[in-house]
């Protein structure tokens, strides 16, 4: 197993169960992993979209409901607040070159609003949490 191994390692969760992502970070840090967070945001439709043109190629069925997709953003906060690296929070919107809306240590307090990311005209330095 790679974590017996101490080998890196990179994990991907869509937010879902918030509860179990940060009990997951939590496992690898008793373990003596240095966690680091990354969330990935976009308006809810544009996503939505994403995923049914993927379906074609994939074959597989992607989320269409906007508000069941909203609510994997509520994990932003205690994803940061978990982890014992770093974070950063990036909105990555069709037509434009990802950017880093918010970065810093974790274990910080943030909060994340999907509404007010949206609406940052984008790249003026990142805000910091502290």
């Amino acid at each position: 197993m790679a974590t017996q191994a101490k080998k890196d390692l990179l994990m991907s969760d869509t937010g879902t169960e918030p509860d179990k992502l940060v009990k997951n970070m939590h496992g690898l840090i008793e373990q003596g992993y240095t966690v680091h967070f990354c969330g990935v945001f976009a308006a809810p439709r544009e996503i939505i979209a994403r995923g049914v043109a993927r379906e074609v190629g994939e074959g597989k069925r992607y989320n269409r409901s906007e508000k069941k997709l909203c609510q994997t953003f509520d994990a932003f906060a205690p994803a940061a607040r978990a982890a014992n690296g770093k974070f950063c929070i990036v909105r990555n919107s069709s037509g434009r070159s990802p950017e880093v809306y918010m970065e810093g240590r974790g274990g910080a307090e943030i909060s994340f609003s999907l509404e007010q990311g949206l609406a940052w005209a984008g790249p003026e330095p990142a805000a910091e949490a502290t």
